[in-house]
């Protein structure tokens, strides 16, 4: 889908939220929720899974994509302010009526959606930033090219476009036409950070992405669920198709001082097994 049409699929979208919005009454009283939570991890840490093992509830990976790509886009841009975004979400998260939503976009808007209810929990699906940058190489090499008029092409630039130059470094991203090592690792800090620090610890749970296959019951403790229906245990059904090894093509001074400099406190606090140091075996 090219951005035009993106912009007219938001537009689309967006009125019919604001329809969708009235029938809350009767949703309310004859469509009750079990719970009401977000799945809010970055993309390749495991938002796919969730949503896979709340399969027997209203759980849901990724709606409504067109329109938060360009939802993301226009609060980038401050085209939108920050009481319109909750407005809007608050219609869209009555319109679609969700007992899990499960998406990285959420991230980009994290700031706006801990306002449109009192009673959401939220789950954080956390990667150590070097296998995540990793696992997102080879998923976007996996992937056809994209042009600059598509949509999907305008969400990655939301995400990594970020004025950066290409070192001596990593000039071979760009011959992949991948992002500078640096706006991978901005963007995992500032995802991972912004939901931290924005959402209140009681109504948090984070969940390492290798974790995740063994902590069904965590997730249904945390979410107050007495009787689980049917629980999809199959996880991580959404792997890239291919291993490029662009990490190891990498120096490894070069990954190891960026990495620090950037993600270091952070990573190596959630991943002391998996810190920067001992991934690049220093």
């Amino acid at each position: 889908m090219n951005i035009e049409s993106g912009v007219k699929q938001y537009n689309k979208d967006l009125k019919s939220f604001e329809n969708g919005r009235y029938k809350y009454p009767l949703r309310s009283f004859f469509q009750k929720k079990a719970f009401h939570a977000f799945c809010i991890g970055t993309p390749k840490s495991g938002t796919h899974s969730i949503a896979n093992i709340l399969k027997g509830y209203r759980a849901t990976h990724e709606p409504n994509e067109i329109f938060m790509i360009n939802l993301i886009n226009k609060k980038a841009k401050g085209e939108i302010s920050h009481n319109e975004i909750i407005k809007i979400l608050k219609s869209r998260d009555i319109s679609n009526w969700l007992e899990m939503e499960s998406s990285h976009y959420l991230g980009g808007v994290i700031e706006q959606l801990i306002h449109i209810s009192d009673d959401a929990k939220y789950i954080l699906t956390i990667r150590d930033c070097l296998s995540w940058m990793d696992s997102w190489f080879n998923h976007q090499l996996s992937r056809p090219t994209l042009t600059n008029e598509s949509v999907y092409d305008l969400g990655r630039n939301n995400y990594y476009s970020r004025g950066h130059q290409y070192t001596k470094h990593d000039r071979i991203l760009e011959e992949m036409k991948l992002y500078p090592v640096r706006s991978y690792l901005e963007f995992w800090k500032e995802h991972n950070q912004k939901v931290i620090n924005s959402v209140h610890q009681d109504k948090l749970l984070i969940i390492k992405t290798q974790d995740i296959s063994k902590s069904t019951s965590k997730i249904l403790s945390f979410l107050d669920v007495d009787t689980p229906k049917i629980i999809n245990n199959s996880t991580h059904e959404f792997k890239a198709k291919g291993k490029h090894g662009i990490l190891e093509k990498l120096d490894t001074n070069f990954i190891y001082d960026i990495a620090m400099e950037i993600c270091g406190e952070l990573n190596d606090t959630y991943f002391p097994e998996k810190s920067i140091a001992t991934i690049l075996k220093k």
